[in-house]
């Protein structure tokens, strides 16, 4: 049914009349269904929205016994932009998306905005239908506030757009027709697609799929059984940290290297501009990034500050100084954090905190490289922010010292620190406040006695603890402890008691870099950031883990002091009074005493300095379960 919206005289003999199509079920008799409203042509270049409402209208009338609701499209609410090529109101050179909600009793151009915002009122959904400008080319996608985000993009999804664009609320105009219906109570998104003056048939009939899944969605269109469900595109989610915005340095012509929107790598060529008297290429555009390109200039004649693409991806690596002390003669100490993504505090990753966790410190660098390539290609999945601290003890590192090496403390039993305290209580304290409040606190730890361990994910048993979380990191095993009275004061612990579900990751080296273990520590943590719906990534799936309390695992000890030689490695299996390593008296070279497995099993833990004392724990077996 086709109805008046708004109608205004025109000053000669003629009337303005914005009109709508009002779709109903069949047998329709005013009863309460959802509400779709459907709006195009704000802007008298964009076309797109013409042929998308034909289509609609044409696939409903064929198939009408599928309406379950109302649909009402409006084709049509800038007539004569449309009518004379102009983008605005042509009678008041206005851009009429800057004149919403309206006013009934304001000019011309605002009560026709409040008579449309007035007759959309009341839809359980709008679609803001766009076609950019003639000046440059869009890729189909959805944009949004940041600030309708979580409410919004679920439905974005539906639109089978290939990029959904969220704003930052800062740079959205409060007068556009989508800002006034959210704000209004009309949860409302805008599509973006195609060129200025054009019809790009292929984008069109993209959206109107995902039109149709999304009223499928909102109860308004149904799908028989025996259809195949529609099938829409995964759009890419990019707020505007990720966005790079390619402009022209120099006035000239444009002339693309690319024919149209789509993937590109770093340093792929985008286009030239020339400077056709001089017959010269006048700056050459280049993709700053591993990404897609879902803007492109269409018009060639190009001033400086012209946009000439946007091009997702990227979002560049953040690198801070989280704490920072004054050296006396050597440089200031400080502690660097590692930044990926944006929103929610969802993982922070902590590597050496001791002087000789050398494995640790490059497991952490290995890390970084690989999120910062993940962010580059848009890996990061939305409104997530990762931070990895790679080492808080350089000072150490740098002079081969465990610990700190004025007082020979250990940062990690300071915590959670105390900003008035001590040194390393202060720098507890600072890592602590940089590392609170994340969801997910993943520690590269090492043991306090020399070894090498099969890798494993560790836990306190303190109340907090998840086995079934830290499964699903797909290492071998999880071990559980009980804390004692000097764990109380680790970083592990602090996360736990303030809500942080926390790791810690041992790997089969500690003072120097094991390339293996270091490359199964990487994949676990990724594995866990996949699982979590951080990151996007693909890996194998690795281990269902065993969960062993650590008090069930066998210490062996030796009786003897001197060199110790060991005869098995970490994974090794052993079986019972099995030689597994020897002592040797450390002048006279004779074998002293034979170190014997007091079980089946296999080697868990050990030991690796080359001088033992008596008494000492040279490896920790996991007893071997029989039938």
């Amino acid at each position: 049914m086709i109805e008046e919206v708004v109608s205004i005289e025109l000053p000669v003999h003629e009337r303005m009349v914005i009109k709508k199509n009002r779709l109903t079920p069949k047998d329709y008799a005013g009863e309460p269904v959802p509400r779709i409203s459907i709006v195009t042509g704000i802007h008298g270049d964009e076309l797109d929205g013409q042929y998308v409402c034909y289509e609609v209208i044409r696939r409903v009338n064929n198939n009408l016994e599928r309406l379950k609701g109302i649909i009402d499209i409006y084709p049509d609410v800038n007539p004569l932009g449309i009518d004379t090529g102009s983008r605005g109101i042509p009678m008041f050179e206005l851009d009429m998306n800057r004149v919403f909600p309206g006013d009934n009793n304001g000019a011309v151009a605002e009560s026709v905005a409040a008579g449309i915002v007035n007759d959309i009122i009341g839809s359980d959904f709008c679609l803001d239908i766009h076609s950019s400008n003639i000046f440059v080319r869009e890729m189909p996608q959805v944009r949004l506030n940041e600030e309708n985000a979580e409410r919004l993009l679920p439905f974005a999804k539906m639109l089978n757009a290939d990029f959904v664009w969220i704003f930052s609320s800062i740079t959205v105009l409060d007068a556009t027709l989508a800002y006034s219906l959210n704000h209004l109570g009309v949860p409302t998104l805008v599509a973006e697609m195609g060129v200025g003056n054009r019809i790009n048939r292929e984008y069109s009939q993209q959206l109107i799929d995902g039109i149709f899944n999304l009223m499928s969605n909102l109860g308004i269109w149904e799908i028989p059984e025996a259809d195949n469900k529609i099938a829409v595109r995964e759009p890419i989610i990019s707020t505007e940290g990720e966005v790079n915005f390619l402009t022209a340095k120099e006035s000239g012509i444009f002339v693309p290297s690319i024919n149209s929107c789509g993937n590109i790598h770093m340093g792929d060529a985008i286009g030239d501009i020339i400077e056709p008297i001089e017959g010269r290429i006048i700056q050459h555009i280049e993709s700053p990034v591993d990404g897609i390109v879902f803007t492109l200039r269409e018009n060639p004649v190009v001033y400086k500050g012209a946009l000439l693409a946007r091009v997702h991806g990227g979002r560049v690596m953040k690198k801070e100084v989280l704490y920072s002390l004054k050296g006396i003669y050597r440089e200031n100490f400080e502690i660097e954090g590692y930044r990926f993504g944006h929103g929610e505090k969802s993982a922070c990753i902590v590597g050496a905190m001791r002087g000789n966790e050398i494995q640790q410190l490059y497991i952490c660098s290995q890390l970084i490289k690989v999120l910062k390539d993940l962010e580059m290609r848009g890996a990061i999945s939305h409104n997530h922010e990762i931070l990895v601290i790679p080492s808080a003890n350089r000072f150490s590192m740098n002079v081969e010292k465990r610990f700190w090496p004025v007082d020979n403390t250990d940062i990690n039993r300071m915590f959670p620190g105390d900003e008035a305290g001590d040194t390393t209580k202060q720098i507890a304290a600072a890592i602590f406040e940089s590392s609170k409040g994340y969801s997910y606190g993943i520690q590269f730890a090492s043991f306090y006695m020399p070894g090498d361990f099969i890798p494993h994910v560790r836990m306190m048993e303190t109340g907090y603890q998840s086995a079934s979380l830290a499964n699903l990191f797909g290492l071998q095993y999880v071990v559980i402890r009980k804390p004692k009275p000097m764990d109380t004061a680790t970083l592990n612990y602090s996360w736990q008691m303030n809500g942080t579900n926390a790791f810690s990751i041992y790997t089969n080296s500690t003072d120097m870099v094991d390339e293996k273990s270091a490359r199964q520590a990487v994949s676990s943590v990724l594995r866990f950031l996949t699982r979590m719906g951080i990151l996007k990534y693909n890996n194998h799936s690795g281990y269902i883990a065993s969960v062993i309390n650590e008090y069930d695992l066998s210490a062996v000890k030796t009786y003897d002091a001197g060199f110790y030689k060991r005869l098995k490695e970490p994974g090794d299996p052993v079986v019972h009074n099995e030689v597994i390593g020897q002592v040797i008296d450390p002048c006279e070279g004779y074998v002293k005493s034979e170190i014997l497995s007091p079980t089946d099993g296999i080697v868990f833990f050990a030991h690796t300095a080359p001088l033992v004392m008596g008494n000492e724990v040279v490896y920790k077996i996991i007893r071997r379960m029989h039938e």
